[in-house]
């Protein structure tokens, strides 16, 4: 429980700290002007590092996902009717279906 006396003049809650504020403005003005150049040097590199750098930038845009353990794997999870094929016919529905 919170005994002292509370500062009313401080930052307000959400507010952002300026040096943040100004560290970020700076880094993304500095990646806005320096677009074409970093995809030329992008497309310089070998195979292996362009594969590496790509995934290592897609992490920024797209969200990690959760992995999902699976425990439980029964038979049940496949529909009745599908013991009446045998593995040729369901290659070929499977097929037809793609």
């Amino acid at each position: 429980m919170f005994k002292g006396v509370r500062n009313e003049n401080g930052r307000p809650l959400g507010s952002k700290n300026k040096s943040t504020v100004l560290i970020k403005n700076t880094i993304a003005s500095i990646l806005d002007d320096n677009v074409e150049l970093f995809k030329e040097k992008l497309l310089q590199l070998n195979d292996k590092d362009f594969v590496r750098a790509y995934m290592d930038l897609v992490k920024y845009v797209i969200p990690t996902m959760k992995a999902v353990e699976v425990n439980d794997v029964s038979e049940d999870i496949f529909p009745s009717w599908i013991d009446n094929y045998n593995e040729e016919q369901l290659k070929e529905a499977l097929t037809k279906q793609l």
